[in-house]
């Protein structure tokens, strides 16, 4: 198993879940040892990523909608390409910031007909090593805990 792999295990309680439940039933003598090993694991893992937001351009047509109506559906929504097209979520231009993606639809010869809505996301990014020690105010540290999760 890689470290991104036990990584995405151990950031999902439910994945970790599952994990700790096949350990108790295949080796019921040993599965807290298994779980304290899950737990150094994630404590040495969990430095080496943090939690960065991006942005998408979602644009709607106002006579149709006051806002962007996608709200709670981010994948059905209709979103803004690198090459100023309209399109969905999987070909969305993504921005490190706000102004970056306001330039971009401003610069959009549809900017007339369609309103924008700056969509935030954030993603778990790998921090290179020699970066591991600098203290960049871009960069939050992402700290879930695997205490919180409930077995």
């Amino acid at each position: 198993m890689t470290d991104e792999e036990l990584f995405n295990v151990l950031l999902h309680k439910a994945k970790t879940r599952r994990l700790i439940k096949a350990l108790k039933s295949k080796h019921p003598d040993k599965w807290q040892r298994g779980y304290r090993n899950i737990a150094d694991a994630y404590e040495e893992l969990r430095d080496r990523y943090v939690q960065k937001s991006f942005f998408n351009v979602g644009i709607y047509d106002p006579s149709q909608a006051d806002s962007w109506p996608w709200r709670f559906h981010y994948e059905d929504g209709l979103y803004l390409s690198e090459k100023q097209h309209v399109c969905k979520m999987s070909k969305a231009a993504v921005f490190n910031n706000i102004s970056e993606a306001r330039k971009h639809f401003h610069t959009w010869s549809g900017n007339k007909k369609y309103k924008m809505e700056i969509i935030e996301f954030k993603q778990l990014v790998a921090v290179p090593a020699s970066s591991l020690d600098s203290n960049e105010s871009s960069w939050q540290t992402a700290q879930p805990r695997l205490s919180d999760i409930k077995s």
